[in-house]
């Protein structure tokens, strides 16, 4: 009976132990592998970070939501909001794990300073905070592409920003969208213009901005975008091929 009791806690333990997670490690091996990411830790706090504009900023701090605390960003001074992700460090009770935020950098440069406090929601005061200074550096004479370029074949070097500006009005159910790149040059960052006429259904103008400060972008690709609705026939195409040298 003894050694059945002792074959059963060590089951159970051996099944708690399956049960440990990877999952935060393997998030930061796929971030960091995205391309032009920049990693900070809680060791990072009260330093200066420099950053390539259109690189992504990934923040790791430790945390226990089960314990009612959690990290809340007070400033990001200009930076924008935050994708927020919570990762545990394994399945069991009660156990803590680390929360990951997001900032994307396109169309920012200078300093920027980020602060998070880690608090319960119901308290005034945190229990400690973390803050660290970005500066993001704008990225070197980007080539702007416009309706005008179609076809266009051309070359920039490392580091360079593509940006493809194209006449778009979403009031018609028509938009702008990648149908046709390769794996290395990889998928934009889209914003959308709004005139500033204000006129109701008037059009605006679409942005994709191509990152390519990577040495996994040098190289040639041609991209294709559609114009269409949903996943109709494009009412326009746009085509460029960009050859990315160091």
């Amino acid at each position: 009976m003894k050694l059945a009791c002792i074959g059963l806690f060590l089951a159970v333990n051996l099944a708690a132990c399956g049960g440990e997670t990877t999952s935060t490690a393997n998030d930061e091996s796929e971030e960091a592998a995205s391309l032009g990411s920049i990693r900070i830790y809680e060791d990072d706090a009260g330093t200066t970070v420099s950053v390539k504009q259109g690189q992504s900023i990934f923040l790791y701090l430790d945390s226990n939501p089960t314990t009612g605390y959690d990290w809340v960003v007070t400033s990001v001074d200009g930076l924008g909001q935050a994708e927020s992700k919570f990762t545990r460090n394994s399945n069991a009770i009660g156990a803590g794990g680390r929360e990951r935020f997001k900032w994307t950098t396109h169309n920012v440069s200078g300093l920027h300073t980020l602060e998070l406090a880690y608090k319960r929601s119901w308290e005034k005061s945190p229990i400690k905070t973390f803050k660290v200074t970005v500066n993001i550096k704008g990225a070197v004479n980007a080539v702007q592409l416009t309706d005008a370029d179609n076809g266009k074949h051309f070359s920039v070097k490392e580091g360079q920003d593509v940006v493809v500006g194209l006449n778009s009005n979403p009031t018609t159910g028509y938009s702008w969208s990648v149908t046709s790149t390769d794996r290395s040059f990889g998928y934009p960052h889209e914003t959308f213009e709004a005139p500033t006429t204000g006129l109701v259904g008037a059009g605006g103008v679409q942005k994709f901005v191509w990152n390519t400060n990577t040495p996994f972008a040098v190289g040639e690709h041609t991209v294709v975008l559609s114009y269409a609705r949903g996943t109709g026939s494009a009412a326009q195409k746009f085509t460029f091929t960009v050859n990315v040298g160091l």
